[in-house]
């Protein structure tokens, strides 16, 4: 009676075969946007060059690339590499979180050490950049 759970098995496998692999199309009715069409941006918002602004440019453009509505990323660059600078919030390009802890650096050079260091230190998952 091996053979059961190895048919068994094999009905789930093809059972669960046909399925198609996930999409964005299965968050539909997930998140209701305020509202509809494309992104508006402020282009005073945004700084055209420079690491304060990279992050905010290149998330706003993905987000109206893909149609991702209400500032999604940007919610989640905030979260994850948001700091203060200059008085407004921006999103960090040179912020490091390894093995839970986080850091933002001043410089591209300064977080290259440190992922450095945390690798040789053994730490393998580095989480690196905007959206990290």
């Amino acid at each position: 009676m091996r053979l059961a759970p190895l048919l068994l098995c094999l009905l789930v496998i093809g059972w669960l075969g046909p399925m198609a692999p996930a999409r964005a199309e299965g968050w539909v009715g997930f998140y209701v946007p305020s509202t509809t069409g494309k992104s508006r941006r402020s282009a005073t918002a945004i700084s055209p060059d420079g690491a304060t602004g990279i992050c905010i440019r290149e998330i706003l453009a993905a987000q109206e690339r893909h149609g991702i509505p209400d500032n999604l990323l940007l919610a989640i660059g905030l979260q994850e590499a948001g700091p203060r600078r200059g008085g407004h919030f921006t999103v960090w390009p040179f912020a490091v979180n390894a093995a839970g802890e986080g850091r933002l650096f001043d410089t591209r050079a300064a977080a290259l050490n440190w992922i450095a260091e945390r690798q040789r230190a053994g730490i393998a998952s580095i989480d690196v950049g905007c959206m990290q």
